[in-house]
């Protein structure tokens, strides 16, 4: 294990700090979480073992005696040199299958070794072509050549780290709160915060498109120190607020809805002697939709349209599509956005790509205000795995049933440790990573493998509901 010391204040040390914790410690992900941001996985699932065939994300690039190398954490199965893999999401198909003849990691004093096998869990380096190169922050799948993959849900699953004001459970996610700060001090911060990001590869920025929200994710509580004092220091920025992330809630219809909807133009207002005059529009499109309920955590379903609807133009069609889509991303039941429900365009009158768009798209619209008076409201649930000593299982136990968690059992861990399967709700999870410090005496940890929706319960539902009417404007 390396040794590092300086100090933070001056910044000596500090960028082989950040060399370590980059090459010894990649991240809070689990392997179920990286190829949930990629929306696949491997037929199977993902097994986390060594008998499995492999799996690995690569998160970095590195140059090492004049190769091109990927630094590679191991999710699954073993991988030892000259291993038949494929590079999924983002080589180009000339470089989409690999070899390596060689695979270095990292031994005493931080120096690179010759692997000839590693398991899940492991970092290591492996060269591959030049042109193979990590497009963006999610980085490369690399698998096993005759692993085949399959999208995790016809549309992308509602969730993810910052998708649709849903917040993924790590452990230093906060919300940027600026509504004490001048506009011009707003503007400073943010500036500030994006030129961090550009050498910050563990810090992330992101908005909630739909709440306006900030929020900022760090690799923890050391990290989360030294990018304030970063703030202070180089960019005078003294305060930096954080609280919190908001829950994100969705909405599900109960019940299927039929609705249809016009487009009209042409419509004027003249005034003449101080009169309004107001001429209706002529209808140009309209278009008829069907609204279901659709499967748990399915997420939203554009279903095929109706047979008399085929063989459209390809323009038509494509608006159609999308208006459906964004009626559905963009709209709200009783306040809240919606998941788990399924659209089909039942009938439409549209000349070209822009009227169907707006057609299919007011549908969807009406459909879900006729939809809102009878809703389920769903609340984001993780699956989470606590590995702790035994003599801390009953104190663990109990703490996650206080957060309203469902305990599914418990397993054998490392030595005389147990792991504690569990599921809770989001909200319950905040600030649990220092909690479980306290109470285990710094020797616990956990991570969540999935997230999910359970339905509230009525009393809830209706709190929630009225929540949500309360905030709307007038």
């Amino acid at each position: 294990m390396p040794l590092v010391a300086g100090s933070a204040k001056s910044g000596l040390g500090i960028d082989a700090l950040q060399e370590v914790i980059h090459s010894f410690i990649p991240g809070n992900k689990s392997g179920t979480k990286i190829l949930e941001e990629f929306g696949t996985r491997p037929k199977g699932g993902v097994k986390f073992s060594a008998r499995a065939p492999f799996l690995g994300w690569a998160f970095a690039e590195r140059t090492v005696n004049g190769d091109h190398m990927l630094e590679v954490r191991i999710l699954d199965g073993t991988l030892k040199p000259n291993s038949q893999m494929k590079v999924l999401f983002g080589a180009p198909s000339a470089a989409s299958e690999v070899a390596p003849t060689r695979m270095l990691g990292y031994g005493l004093q931080g120096r690179l070794d010759v692997l000839l096998s590693a398991g899940p869990g492991d970092v290591v380096l492996v060269p591959v072509p030049a042109e193979v190169r990590i497009q963006d922050r999610r980085g490369l799948i690399l698998a096993d050549r005759k692993l085949s993959f399959s999208s995790s849900s016809s549309e992308p699953a509602v969730g993810g780290d910052f998708a649709a004001g849903v917040v993924a459970a790590a452990p230093c996610v906060y919300a940027l709160r600026m509504e004490a700060l001048k506009p011009k001090e707003q503007e400073k911060l943010v500036s500030a915060i994006k030129v961090i990001l550009r050498d910050e590869d563990g810090l992330c920025f992101e908005e909630d498109k739909r709440t306006g929200e900030k929020r900022l994710r760090f690799m923890g509580p050391l990290h989360m120190e030294l990018v304030q004092e970063r703030l202070a220091e180089e960019f005078h920025v003294l305060q930096l607020s954080l609280g919190p992330p908001r829950i994100g809630y969705f909405a599900t219809p109960r019940a299927s809805t039929t609705a249809l909807a016009e487009h009209k133009s042409g419509g004027k207002t003249n005034i003449r002697k101080g009169i309004v005059h107001e001429k209706i529009g002529h209808t140009d499109a309209w278009a008829k939709v069907e609204l279901a309920p659709g499967e748990r955590n399915s997420g939203i379903t554009v279903l095929e349209p109706a047979p008399c609807l085929l063989g459209r133009s390809a323009g038509v069609a494509r608006g159609l599509a999308n208006g459906l889509r964004a009626g559905l991303e963009m709209g709200t039941l009783g306040g809240l956005p919606v998941t788990d429900v399924t659209v089909r365009l039942k009938e439409a009158e549209v000349e070209n790509e822009e009227l169907a768009f707006l057609a299919a798209e007011a549908a969807v619209a009406r459909a879900l205000q006729l939809a809102a008076t009878d809703v389920s409201v769903l609340e984001p649930y993780v699956q989470v795995q606590v590995d702790v000593p035994s003599a801390y299982l009953d104190g663990i136990v109990k703490d996650l049933e206080k957060r309203h968690g469902e305990i599914w059992g418990t397993q054998p861990s490392e030595g005389d440790a147990k792991l504690v399967l569990a599921e809770v709700p989001l909200k319950d999870m905040q600030n649990y990573a220092g909690d479980l410090q306290k109470l285990t005496d710094g020797n616990g940890f956990f991570t969540t493998t999935a997230q999910v929706y359970r339905e509230l319960d009525s009393v809830r539902e209706r709190q929630i509901l009225q929540q949500q009417t309360a905030a709307v404007p007038h």
